[in-house]
């Protein structure tokens, strides 16, 4: 069983720091299109605390929805569980 929560909360992890690097690239090409199309300045601050907070909540998610087949799975004799 922990073996299944900590899979799922890597792969939270995981699916969080492709989620922010996605943002960030996003974020940027719209600054820049804004930049170019107003001539405003615009500033983009990445704010480490909510990056934190971002991995943390993925891992949680992560973590609870893997609980549920990760205790099914634990009350399953092993072979009976690997071919589930």
């Amino acid at each position: 069983m922990k073996l299944f929560l900590i899979e799922s909360g890597i792969l939270g992890i995981v699916g969080g720091l492709i989620g922010i690097t996605i943002g960030v690239i996003i974020s940027k090409i719209i600054g820049q299109i804004i930049v170019n199309m107003v001539d405003i300045a615009f500033v983009i601050e990445i704010n480490y605390i909510v990056m934190i907070s971002i991995l943390l909540f993925s891992c949680i998610v992560g973590s609870l929805s893997g609980f549920l087949p990760a205790r099914q799975a634990a009350k399953l004799k092993p072979v009976e569980a690997l071919r589930k």
